[in-house]
């Protein structure tokens, strides 16, 4: 579905990105993974098309995104969440999710209703409330919503259990893996969570100092000795 080839990307002199390839394959979940500074959210912010590579190809479904303003991705079924979820705090929960759905609208895609994603996500008794002061847990759903409301078939995360409790992050992945499959996604995941990322990905690709040191299977990924050494650990 989705493929990065050969991706380089300097900043002012310093190798964030060097030689990425790795593919994203249709209805599975991959998993982006590595220590601090790995160059992880460069390579996500290239996929969204907030940066723009030095060189190499990316590529949706034969589709060259190098070209591709971020606002057309709803257009072609990205969408995407953040690290800190971006919630409008002028709206309500529900006026935050009616935007992804304005997307999916305006994009002429199908897509679940308001109501449908809201009680998707266990967000229907939070509906009218402002998102200021929501807990982080919810926020993260409410934006997983927005996202969703939007119509995606490719569903980028970025770091989803990110400052969540350990009951939450079991929730989060949970409730990634039953929309997956109620909504056919298929799911790029960056997160640091590993025992998260091992429990609910078919492939995992492991980044260290911009470049790719692993690309497989979950258990092959957690014993290569490479991976062990620069982010797993003993």
């Amino acid at each position: 579905m989705l493929r990065v080839e050969h991706l380089s990307l300097a900043f002012r002199g310093v190798q964030a990105l060097r030689d990425v390839t790795f593919e994203v394959a249709a209805g599975g979940v991959t998993a982006l993974i590595g220590p601090n500074g790995a160059g992880k959210t460069t390579m996500f912010n290239c996929i969204s098309r907030i940066l723009t590579p030095d060189s190499g190809t990316l590529s949706l479904d034969g589709i060259d995104l190098i070209g591709v303003r971020a606002s057309r991705l709803p257009e072609l079924g990205v969408a995407r969440t953040f690290q800190h979820a971006a919630l409008f705090p002028s709206l309500d929960v529900r006026g935050n999710v009616r935007i992804g759905a304005d997307v999916a609208r305006h994009a002429s895609r199908p897509a679940l209703s308001v109501d449908e994603t809201l009680d998707l996500l266990q967000l229907s008794a939070d509906a009218s409330r402002n998102t200021e002061g929501l807990p982080l847990g919810t926020k993260k759903r409410v934006e997983l919503a927005r996202a969703l409301a939007s119509g995606p078939h490719l569903l980028l995360l970025d770091e989803p259990a990110g400052g969540l409790t350990h009951e939450e992050v079991g929730e989060m992945r949970d409730t990634l893996l039953s929309v997956k499959e109620r909504l056919g996604l298929t799911i790029l995941l960056v997160e640091h969570h590993v025992q998260m990322v091992m429990s609910m990905s078919s492939h995992v690709v492991v980044m260290s100092s911009g470049e790719v040191i692993a690309d497989g299977a979950p258990s092959d990924v957690q014993s290569d000795p490479r991976v062990i050494s620069a982010y797993l650990g003993s």
